[in-house]
């Protein structure tokens, strides 16, 4: 069971509430709450601008002025780190241009037009831009004039060890603004195929400030979204909110075309999960085509049960992680390959706490899975003392 402050998360995490949720809303906020928890709470999910903007309405119930003033504070902080980052975009993707380097843009401020009708309304920390394979180097090469540096830019064959398997490579400014250029949508563990030419073909264009931006087109952004959820158990409840708000505000979408991309990627189940969620949490229908394949997908109804169950979790059980990509995939290749990812693939946090030579880290995938089980060994038996303990202590 969720607390009164995950509920009131849940209850915001939405664009303009219906009477009922709105209700709902007003009855969790008297509540005596642990305010500085709800913030928290909203922000690791990146929800905090639909929670300030449900509270800040002139309907939202009164609430104490400590909490008031945070969700102030929060407010104006989040709206100046949004105009910092569309700033940021708008420079580098006028200097791609300028280089005659085609860049597509997702997420971050442009998915906050498409899905929220206003930058400010979507919590985003990095902005993502696609160009060609073929680009990328002298992409890289130009984030750098521009003040953004690779943050193994010092270490070559950890940069490269990143690029080959995830498929981008994190920049960062001296003012702390990430950008995240792809090479590719997807890391090689996750079967996601999508050309930059094809997604070019069919892109669309968005004005951010006067500047026209090149994005993916509906059909493919909402794909995208479902994809990009699935690949993280959909742990974040604002990707839930950005696939149902996105429909909510792009009625135009062919689901037909959707669909059909879904299937010649193998993501038809992924696509029916994040619509599920989506319609969950939005409040939005179903179109009646995918409600009838929807009705045929009993493992849809059951990994919507558990993500629900997990959400707020404090940290996802790694095995309900590695169940979950199984399940979400329409081929037995795709989710072996996703599962042996999450056991050979080297992580951030394997970069962060390990330090070897650049010939040890081309071998330390086959050690990986030796640190995992040593890892998740004493894990257990820590969990284990507590549990034995707790168990004498109430005895005696």
């Amino acid at each position: 069971m969720n607390s009164p402050e995950t509920d009131l998360v849940l209850a915001t995490a939405v664009m303009g509430p219906a009477d009922g949720r709105r209700r709902r809303i007003n009855a969790l906020a008297a509540r005596d709450l642990d305010w500085n928890a709800v913030i928290q709470t909203a922000r690791r999910h990146g929800t905090l601008p639909l929670l300030i903007d449900c509270l800040a309405g002139q309907t939202a119930p009164p609430i104490p002025p400590a909490a008031a003033e945070q969700i102030r504070t929060a407010r104006r902080n989040h709206a100046l780190r949004c105009l910092a980052l569309s700033g940021a975009l708008i420079k580098i993707v006028n200097g791609l241009r300028a280089a005659g380097i085609r860049v597509l843009t997702f997420k971050g401020p442009t998915l906050a037009l498409l899905a929220y009708g206003d930058v400010a309304l979507r919590q985003f920390n990095d902005l993502d831009l696609w160009v060609h394979p073929a680009d990328f180097e002298r992409s890289q090469k130009l984030l750098a004039h521009l003040g953004f540096h690779s943050r193994f830019e010092a270490e070559p064959e950890k940069e490269r060890y990143e690029l080959q398997e995830s498929g981008h490579l994190l920049f960062e400014s001296n003012e702390r603004l990430l950008v995240e250029l792809h090479a590719r949508l997807a890391g090689k563990e996750f079967h996601f195929p999508a050309d930059f030419d094809d997604f070019w073909s069919r892109r669309q264009q968005l004005d951010l400030a006067g500047e026209q931006l090149d994005t993916f087109s509906s059909e493919d952004l909402f794909l995208y979204l479902c994809a990009h959820g699935a690949k993280h158990s959909w742990c974040n409840l604002g990707w839930i909110c950005d696939c149902g708000e996105f429909v909510r505000r792009q009625p135009q979408i062919d689901w037909q075309r959707v669909t059909e991309r879904a299937r010649a990627a193998h993501c038809r189940r992924i696509l029916l999960l994040g619509l599920s969620l989506a319609a969950e949490q939005s409040e939005i229908a179903i179109p009646p085509s995918l409600a009838a394949e929807l009705a045929g997908e009993s493992k849809v109804g059951s990994m919507q049960r558990q993500i629900g169950r997990d959400l707020f979790s404090a940290k996802r059980p790694v095995f309900a992680h590695a169940l979950l990509g199984f399940r979400s995939r329409d081929r037995l290749r795709d989710s072996l390959r996703h599962s042996l990812s999450l056991v050979f693939v080297t992580r951030q946090a394997d970069w962060e706490t390990m330090h070897l030579s650049p010939r040890l880290w081309r071998a330390y995938p086959l050690f990986r899975p030796v640190r995992l089980s040593l890892k998740y060994l004493h894990l257990l038996l820590r969990q284990t003392a507590r549990s034995l303990s707790r168990m004498f202590g109430r005895a005696k």
